[in-house]
């Protein structure tokens, strides 16, 4: 299973935290593949390109919201919902994810809350 990495809930390029480094290498150290949508992304706008660029990429199955925060709710009139409705893929987040979650479910979209990427290591243990 291949999975995007996006980052719609903090207005943050999240590769400029000290989060970020253990946490790719925890993906990295248990072999799930990922491809990075948020590195390099400080404005609004270029986040929710990076989520909309993992909805077009036929080989993502997953797109994981990597951090909870309340600026969801800012993006949530700004995302391309049938581009959502279209794709074929599955979404995790935790937090303000649910905002997503709910348009996302009446869609018919599968949606799981659950663990961010953001000290994986403290709280994931496992790649279980």
């Amino acid at each position: 299973m291949k999975i995007a990495l996006v980052n719609l809930c903090r207005i943050q390029d999240f590769s400029k935290t000290k989060y970020y480094e253990s946490s790719l290498e925890f993906l990295k150290e248990n072999d799930i593949e990922f491809v990075d949508y948020f590195s390099g992304r400080e404005t609004p706008s270029d986040l929710l390109k990076g989520f909309h660029e993992a909805l077009k990429n036929k080989d993502i199955e997953l797109v994981w919201f990597i951090q909870g925060g309340s600026d969801l709710i800012k993006f949530l009139d700004k995302i391309d919902w049938d581009l959502v409705k279209q794709s074929n893929k599955e979404y995790l987040g935790l937090s303000d994810f649910t905002h997503f979650a709910f348009k996302a479910v009446a869609l018919g979209k599968i949606c799981y809350y659950g663990q961010g990427l953001k000290q994986i290591k403290d709280y994931l243990p496992t790649p279980e």
